[in-house]
């Protein structure tokens, strides 16, 4: 093989390369955003102040990307943070095949609500998880997705992923814990939790990425609401 054929025989071989790579699929939080809703009026159709819309990569300790600030304004003592979220979840064919086969995957997805300090080490002021438990039940053919003591069934894997991948309206933080129009980070990311699997594959995860999907922590800025007198 001369020098022409193996330099095109190389990039045939990384185009491959990232076709598989794309296939397989990496974890991804392609959007975010907080909402502020009254407890008292938590609920379908409840009014609520849209917040932050992320667009940056990193991780909690790390500079991560140019994000936009948020707008929630104007509440008052009683009101909740509410994430939103859409993630990008493929599987693997591995995990794929081991959940036809009967194993039980848990996904996490991880929020950081952190406080920047230019004088001493950043303020975590919340650190909290959703989990996500995804399952085959071979008698009933049905994929099965529980998270919070919920559970739903879908006839195909790709229904029970769509779930898992929009996260809608939930609660992680009060607003009373927040600093009326100081800047926080928020850090998102999702995660195959190893540690819930089977002790051999959690030493196949330790090797295997198939074994081990994660995203990279998602970072977007957020504004303290400022409290309303009036309530």
């Amino acid at each position: 093989m001369n020098r022409r054929s193996f330099v095109v025989a190389l990039g045939v071989a990384v185009l491959v390369a990232m076709g598989e790579a794309r296939a397989n699929g990496a974890i991804e939080v392609t959007n975010a955003q907080l909402d502020t809703i009254a407890e008292r009026d938590a609920g379908p159709g409840a009014d609520r102040n849209d917040g932050a819309t992320a667009n940056g990569t990193g991780g909690p300790n790390s500079a991560g990307g140019s994000t936009s600030a948020g707008g929630s304004t104007n509440t008052g003592s009683g009101y909740s943070l509410l994430l939103s979220a859409d993630i990008v979840l493929p599987l693997t064919d591995t995990l794929k095949d081991s959940v036809n086969r009967g194993l039980a995957l848990y996904f996490q997805t991880d929020v950081q609500l952190v406080r920047p300090r230019w004088y001493w080490w950043n303020e975590q002021v919340v650190s909290t998880s959703i989990e996500w438990r995804l399952s085959y039940h071979a008698l009933t053919r049905q994929y099965r997705v529980a998270t919070n003591a919920r559970g739903q069934a879908f006839a195909t894997l790709d229904e029970a992923l769509a779930v898992m991948s929009a996260i809608r309206a939930v609660p992680i933080a009060r607003v009373e814990s927040l600093d009326p129009g100081q800047r926080y980070d928020i850090w998102i990311r999702m995660r195959l939790d190893t540690g819930r699997l089977p002790k051999p594959f959690q030493m196949t995860a330790m090797t295997n990425r198939d074994w081990n999907p994660q995203s990279e922590w998602k970072r977007f800025d957020f504004i303290g609401p400022r409290r309303n007198d009036a309530r």
